[in-house]
């Protein structure tokens, strides 16, 4: 029983290994496994573009805004705006 216990534990870590990896890969993620491989100039240079990118992305998230008392609420999101009454 306890041998099955283990084999159990073992493919549910493979398995959620599997799915760490895949979203990583799926958001652009590059581990250090990838970077240590870099030239240390172009690597700053890789690590500076993604953080501008998240830099970038990160300021067109939606906000949320709320005018006072009125019942009207914009959420924003870049430079367009979307009303809900």
């Amino acid at each position: 029983m306890l041998a099955m216990s283990r084999i159990t534990e073992s493919l549910a870590r493979t398995r959620a290994r599997g799915l760490v990896e895949s979203i990583a890969n799926d958001h652009g993620y590059l581990g250090e496994d990838v970077l240590s491989q870099m030239p240390d100039d172009a690597r700053r240079k890789v690590e500076k573009a993604l953080a501008k990118k998240d830099e970038i992305i990160g300021s067109s998230v939606m906000t949320y805004e709320n005018d006072g008392p009125s019942h009207f609420t914009y959420f924003r999101a870049d430079a367009r705006s979307f009303g809900t009454g």
